[in-house]
């Protein structure tokens, strides 16, 4: 400001207030982010944020300022110089329940990738003049059994299978 053609005293006075730069962070259902809702931060400062999917889920994809980062578990804004956005979703964990099947028989079904917390029940048939000679769950025998169910599903899982021949007994 100019004073102009000054003949008696004057005042001025400038107040002045921070710049400060806001990031809007939420998160879907099934997870959180730390800190959620809107954090206030000041220009050239940093602020890093925690992505924490619930039991039995994981992040499917973060956000940020509209474009996709991937499946990340933290995300630091470094030197704010402007407004962000941060986002994430996140998505139910699955299993693979990988099935080995000897010759002469099959198992149903093949394979199987089950939700987090799922069952999943596996059937072996044996072909004609075949019986089941033995059945593995994780390399642990579970003995002849023609079914087996998973359940409560937390980890992938291998089930085995091996036939025999039916032995025919003569009088």
């Amino acid at each position: 400001y100019t004073f102009s053609n000054v003949t008696a005293a004057h005042t001025i006075s400038a107040s002045f207030k921070l710049i400060t730069y806001s990031i809007v962070a939420s998160a879907g259902a099934n997870g959180s982010i730390s800190p959620n809702g809107t954090t206030v931060v000041s220009p050239g400062s940093n602020q890093t944020y925690t992505i924490t999917p619930s039991a039995g889920f994981s992040v499917e994809n973060v956000v940020v300022d509209g474009a996709s980062i991937g499946a990340v578990t933290t995300y630091l804004f470094s030197t704010v110089a402007t407004n962000h956005s941060i986002s994430v979703t996140f998505k139910t964990k699955t299993y693979v329940i990988t099935t080995v099947v000897g010759i002469n028989g099959s198992i149903s079904p093949a394979s199987a990738i089950v939700n987090h917390g799922a069952s999943q029940t596996f059937t072996m048939i044996p072909s004609v003049g075949f019986q089941i000679a033995s059945v593995l769950v994780d390399n642990v025998s579970i003995g002849v059994v023609g079914t087996y169910a998973f359940s409560n599903v937390t980890a992938n899982h291998t089930i085995s299978v091996t036939f025999k021949s039916i032995e025919v007994k003569t009088f």
